[in-house]
């Protein structure tokens, strides 16, 4: 689902090899939008998983190394001016760059939801 989308990557906004992304190198590497050690470093985030499916993404080993252990605030900075294309084909909502992980995941959770369901209405009757 996330695929047909067209990830773009984070640090140069053009479209994300997928084929290099899930090569057997890569398979294990696990991308957080938010990363571990940003949740971990603030207590009150106890309470959420952060690898959660709606904190996960495509992406590119060069741009998760550049972003390393930053907030999303603080990694915008190595990203183009203009996010809106990024965003969209991440799914991901635009006040990701609040540093507001709990309300980040019930609006990328919407998302993902609303894309699931119109992937379920365009096959509706392909498979019956």
């Amino acid at each position: 689902m996330l695929a047909q989308h067209h990830p773009r990557s984070f640090i140069s906004g053009n479209k994300i090899s997928l084929g290099a992304v899930l090569k057997e190198y890569n398979r294990n590497e696990f991308h957080h939008i938010y990363p571990r050690s940003f949740i971990k470093s603030k207590p009150n985030l106890g309470e959420y998983e952060e690898s959660c499916l709606a904190n996960m993404c495509f992406l590119s080993r060069t741009d998760n190394n550049a972003i390393s252990g930053a907030a999303p605030s603080e990694y915008r900075a190595k990203m183009p001016d203009d996010v809106e294309a990024i965003l969209e084909s991440n799914l991901i909502p635009a006040d990701i760059f609040e540093d507001k992980y709990s309300i980040f995941l019930i609006e990328r959770s919407g998302l993902l939801y609303a894309a699931a369901n119109k992937l379920l209405e365009e096959t509706e009757g392909v498979f019956s």
